[in-house]
């Protein structure tokens, strides 16, 4: 449901009454707490601040790709009190960045640490010589561009402490995603079903002929 609440402002809620909605209006500071967010991300295109709750955080571990869960993170995603995401076009790249706020500075450090290991497991990863002889090359080395794009950081704004992640989006990566998105596990699967039974078949044959 949403209502314009001028020429260049709309609201969006799941209220069944917006009027009486928009009429308990909050505090001054509750306003102030989101305008400060909001005059910090105006610079970018496209941003989205949320303000943490147990119901947020199950909507975002429920669209977590299975390969990108984690109980670790999300357990210290869930002690942040606001999150802010933020894109902005540089080029041909997109520049995304991600703000977690916390009052608790224990929280910003074990997530900035556990972020940078993330980030480092990765590294080693792609560059383990057996992983290296399996994947494609030009999927490698988007992953690694990746990766060196990112910067992780925290930053003190006095009561509030933040972990700020930044990332250059490339257009291959974009590509990757999108074939990643598309594909189904039959189509995945089917390649090597089908480059077994030759092989199978090609043995069973030369023990016909001895």
């Amino acid at each position: 449901m949403f209502t314009f609440l001028s020429n260049d402002r709309i609201a969006f809620a799941n209220y069944e009454d917006f009027s009486a909605a928009l009429s308990a209006a909050p505090s001054d500071s509750y306003h102030a707490e989101w305008n400060s967010r909001f005059a910090r991300l105006a610079g970018s295109p496209l941003f989205t601040v949320i303000r943490q709750d147990p119901e947020m955080q199950n909507v975002l571990n429920a669209v977590a790709p299975g390969g990108f869960q984690s109980p670790q993170l999300s357990a210290l995603l869930a002690q942040l009190q606001w999150i802010s995401i933020a894109g902005k076009p540089d080029g041909d790249q997109l520049r995304v960045i991600a703000d977690g706020e916390s009052v608790a500075p224990s929280v910003t450090s074990q997530l900035n640490e556990f972020l940078q290991g993330v980030l480092l497991l990765a590294q080693n990863g792609l560059n383990d010589p057996k992983l290296r002889q399996t994947m494609n090359p030009e999927e490698r080395q988007t992953y690694l561009e990746l990766l060196k794009s990112a910067d992780v950081q925290k930053i003190d704004r006095g009561e509030w402490k933040s972990v700020r992640v930044l990332l250059e989006i490339t257009p291959k990566f974009l590509d990757i995603a999108r074939l990643a998105s598309t594909s189904t596990p039959d189509q995945t699967s089917a390649a090597p079903k089908s480059a077994q039974k030759p092989a199978a078949m090609a043995k069973s044959k030369s023990r016909k002929k001895k």
